[in-house]
C-alpha cells in the first residue's frame, strides 16, 4: 500500500504539473490568438477606414467636377449672350444705316422721276406753247 500511495502522490504531483503546464500554454496561445484577433481587426479597421475615406474623396471630386461644369456653363452662356447682344447691336445698327441707305436712295429716285416728269411736262408746254403760237 505504501508503494501505492507514493505512486498516487507522484501521479497527482505531474497532474498538476501536467495541469499546470496546459495552463500556461492555453493561456500563451489565448495571447497569442488575441494579438493575432487584434492584428486582423487593425487590418479590417484600417481598410474600412481606406475605403470610407478613398469613397469620400471621389464623391468630393466628383461634386467638384460637377460643381466647376456647371459655373463653366453659367459663364459660357453669359458670353455667348454677351457676344450675341453686341453683334445684334452692330446688326441693327447696319440695318437700319442700310433702311436709311434704301429710302434715301428711294427718294432720290422719286426726285429724279419728279425732276424729268417736270422737265418733260415743261418741254411739252414750250413745245405746245410754240406749235400753238406757230399755228396762229
Amino acid at each position: 500500500k505504501l508503494q501505492a500511495l507514493s505512486r498516487g502522490r507522484k501521479a497527482a504531483h505531474e497532474f498538476k504539473r501536467q495541469k499546470h503546464a496546459n495552463a500556461i500554454l492555453q493561456r500563451a496561445a489565448r495571447v497569442m490568438i488575441n494579438k493575432q484577433n487584434d492584428r486582423v481587426m487593425h487590418f479590417a479597421a484600417t481598410e474600412i477606414q481606406r475605403t470610407w475615406r478613398g469613397y469620400q474623396a471621389n464623391t468630393s471630386f466628383l461634386f467638384c467636377v460637377m460643381h466647376s461644369m456647371m459655373i463653366q456653363a453659367s459663364v459660357r452662356g453669359m458670353m455667348a449672350r454677351k457676344k450675341y447682344n453686341s453683334q445684334r447691336t452692330s446688326v441693327l445698327i447696319l440695318q437700319r444705316a442700310y433702311r436709311f441707305y434704301l429710302n434715301r436712295k428711294k427718294v432720290r429716285a422719286a426726285t429724279e422721276l419728279q425732276r424729268m416728269w417736270r422737265g418733260f411736262s415743261s418741254r411739252k408746254t414750250s413745245h405746245d406753247a410754240m406749235l400753238s403760237s406757230l399755228m396762229k
